[in-house]
């Protein structure tokens, strides 16, 4: 007993030493060898055949260092994250792998703890310099002017990847952010905001809903669509058919067909989205409309972020199927100042005369962005007033006319007076 005593406190001071994790020891003198927890991968590999070695000699621990004396815990640097660093390859955004999505290299401004990061989502839709702008369609010389006042204020422009894996816990950003994204997929997305976007660097999202594309009209093709993934779009689902309230409340008293079409929606639209572009991980509510059968789908269907219409800036603890969005109208310019103000301090936000003060800069960086533009306040003014001035002429001839009446004396009639006349 004495001596297998002693064999066995050899062994475990040997195997302490090595840093192996065993299972309490029950039993006696004929209790087998106990195993290790776990091993290295060689060790696996090796453990069947290998012979077995003779004990070394008991190894002394090491004191034990109080814990004040152990350096302090420092901060994980941003290049030992979960993912590799990221060699640029347009501009600062680079991907990790050929068929991930875009994520930027570095950025001018100092990265912070999660917590302190807000980041403004912008939605735009459709682009043009020579039709009247509209809720859904911004001049695209006022897209190129938001963009450069995004720049002159010192904003970070993130990748829809920067902003998943900074959610995650798995990166830091700057405290101050902004994250493109255009829904629908009209071709002026290509034609008018591509080329600005690409002038100035900004990687964006297309929330696309799959019965737009590749149609007649309006819509992108799919050379469109693919050649701006290849320099620095990201896509996200926007459904399948871009369905309203109105007409989901006409499904809801049929709980089958409303479930069927929230699963065509929202699961099919990722599905076809990825068979013809390789990865597509987020949805956007069409009209911000959803509920908790939507939500839950969403999160079966494997989407990592939904985002509805609702102003406010994203925190780091936001719920990942209601994300926060600024939709940024053609006809209202209060709500890009609105989504490009962090400060919220009287005083110190984005002013309108600051903003209206990026489009000379904007002018001579991207001057084709101002090309063609139709100036509808002056043709609706000049049209206010020929109809003004053609009222106001009908109104004039119509006096005349009645001064001109009452001028003629009254007429005579050769016929005899009747009794009644005298």
């Amino acid at each position: 007993m004495i001596k297998w005593g002693i064999v066995w406190l050899a062994l475990g001071l040997s195997l302490m030493a090595q840093g192996e994790v065993y299972e309490p020891m029950t039993g006696c003198e004929d209790a087998p060898i106990p195993q290790p927890l776990y091993r290295v991968a060689a060790e696996q590999g090796a453990a069947a055949s290998a012979p077995v070695a003779t004990l070394p000699a008991p190894v002394v621990p090491a004191p034990v260092v109080p814990e004040s004396a152990l350096p302090a815990e420092q901060e994980v640097p941003e290049s030992q994250y979960q993912y590799p660093p990221v060699e640029p390859t347009y501009a600062r955004l680079g991907r990790r792998t050929p068929e991930g999505d875009w994520v930027t290299s570095s950025f001018d401004k100092p990265l912070v703890p999660r917590e302190e990061t807000r980041v403004a989502v912008l939605g735009y839709h459709n682009f043009s310099n020579s039709k009247r702008p509209t809720e859904m369609l911004m001049r695209t010389a006022e897209f190129c002017q938001q963009m450069q006042y995004i720049r002159d204020a010192g904003l970070s422009v993130i990748s829809m990847q920067d902003f998943l894996e900074w959610r995650h816990g798995e990166r830091r950003l700057p405290a101050r952010c902004v994250l493109i994204t255009i829904d629908d997929g009209w071709k002026s997305v290509y034609t008018d905001a591509f080329p600005v976007l690409q002038a100035y660097g900004y990687p964006f999202t297309l929330f696309l809903y799959t019965r737009y594309i590749n149609v007649q009209g309006a819509s992108m093709t799919h050379e469109m669509i693919r050649e701006m993934i290849a320099k620095g779009a990201t896509i996200g689902s926007h459904s399948s058919n871009h369905l309203y309230p109105s007409d989901w409340k006409k499904l809801m008293p049929n709980p089958a067909a409303y479930e069927a079409q929230v699963v065509r929606e929202i699961t099919e639209s990722g599905e076809k989205l990825r068979k013809l572009y390789g990865r597509c991980s987020t949805y956007c509510y069409p009209g911000g409309y959803h509920t908790p059968a939507m939500r839950a789908e969403l999160k079966r269907a494997g989407y990592s972020a939904a985002f509805t219409v609702l102003e406010a800036k994203v925190e780091c603890e936001e719920p990942e199927y209601e994300m926060h969005r600024y939709m940024v109208f053609g006809v209202d310019k209060e709500i890009f100042r609105r989504g490009v103000n962090f400060d919220g301090v009287p005083g110190k936000e984005p002013s309108r005369a600051g903003i209206a003060a990026a489009e000379e800069p904007a002018r001579a960086f991207f001057p084709k962005a101002f090309e063609g533009i139709v100036d509808w306040e002056k043709i609706d003014a000049e049209k206010a007033a020929a109809e003004k001035a053609a009222r106001e002429a009908a109104e004039q001839a119509k006096k005349a006319a009645a001064a001109e009446l009452a001028e003629q004396p009254a007429e005579q009639s050769d016929a005899p007076a009747t009794p009644e006349q005298t």
